[in-house]
C-alpha cells in the first residue's frame, strides 16, 4: 500500500478516535452534572405532585413554624448576651457588613410582591428556583453553625435543628416536587454556597461566635419568610 494511503488511513482512524473520545467525555460530563443536580440525598424520592396548591399549603405552614422557631432563637440569644449587649451587637454588625453582598438573590420575590400583575409559567419557575436556592443556602449555613459543636449552646442548637429539618423536608424537598412537575432541574445542595462569615474571630469565645452566627442566620432567614409566603398564597391565583 502506498505510504500516502497508509497515512491517510491512520489520520482518518485517529480523527474518528478523537471524535469518539470527545463524545464520550461530553457524555460523561453531562451525566456527572445531572448526577450533581439530582442525586444529593436530600430527599428520599421526588414524589409525584397531584395538586401544587396542596404543596404550597404545606410550605405555608412550614414558613410559620420556621418563623416561630427563629423568633424563639433570637430571644434566647439576646437574653444570654444581655450583659455584653454592646459588644455582642458590634460583632453582629461587623459580620452583617461582611456578608451582605454575598447573600442569596431575592429579585424575583421582590418583583412579585411589588406588583399584582399576572405571571406566566416561566415567572413561577424563576420564583421556585430562587426560593429553592435561598433555602438551600440557609440549610448549608445552619449545618455549618451546628458543626461548631458548642456545648454551651444546646438550647439554641435544639431550635436550629428544628429549623434545619423544616428547611430540608418541608421546604427544599417540596420545592423539588413542584419543580419536578414542570420538568425543571434544581441545583444540588453541594453546588450552593453558605453564609460566608468572616474568620477574624480568634479573639472571642466559641460560644460568642456561635451566638453571633446563629442570630444573624435566624434574622436573615426570617426576612425571607414573608417573601416566600406571598408566593405560596398568591402565585396560583395570578398564574396564566
Amino acid at each position: 500500500m502506498p505510504a500516502n494511503k497508509v497515512l491517510n488511513k491512520i489520520s482518518s482512524s485517529s480523527i474518528t478516535t478523537i471524535i469518539l473520545f470527545n463524545f464520550l467525555f461530553i457524555l460523561s460530563v453531562t451525566q456527572s452534572d445531572a448526577h450533581l443536580f439530582k442525586n444529593d440525598d436530600m430527599c428520599n424520592a421526588t414524589r409525584e405532585v397531584l395538586c401544587v396548591r396542596d404543596v404550597f399549603a404545606i410550605m405555608n405552614k412550614t414558613i410559620e413554624s420556621i418563623s416561630r422557631a427563629a423568633i424563639k432563637t433570637e430571644k434566647l440569644i439576646f437574653v444570654r448576651n444581655r450583659k455584653i449587649y454592646d459588644t455582642f451587637k458590634r460583632y453582629v454588625n461587623f459580620e452583617i457588613d461582611f456578608i451582605d453582598s454575598r447573600l442569596p438573590n431575592d429579585k424575583y420575590h421582590v418583583n412579585f410582591s411589588k406588583t399584582s400583575n399576572d405571571i406566566h409559567r416561566g415567572d413561577l419557575i424563576d420564583l421556585l428556583l430562587e426560593g429553592h436556592d435561598a433555602m438551600s443556602f440557609y440549610y448549608n449555613s445552619i449545618n455549618r453553625i451546628l458543626h461548631m459543636n458548642n456545648v454551651f449552646s444546646s438550647e439554641t442548637n435544639k431550635l436550629l435543628n428544628q429549623i434545619r429539618d423544616h428547611l430540608r423536608y418541608h421546604m427544599i424537598c417540596q420545592y423539588r416536587s413542584v419543580l419536578n412537575v414542570y420538568s425543571y432541574e434544581w441545583k444540588s445542595i453541594h453546588l450552593i454556597e453558605r453564609t460566608p462569615f468572616s474568620t477574624i474571630n480568634h479573639t472571642i469565645s466559641l460560644s460568642l461566635i456561635h451566638d453571633v452566627h446563629s442570630i444573624i442566620f435566624v434574622q436573615l432567614l426570617n426576612e425571607w419568610m414573608p417573601k416566600l409566603q406571598s408566593v405560596m398564597i398568591n402565585a396560583e391565583g395570578r398564574l396564566v
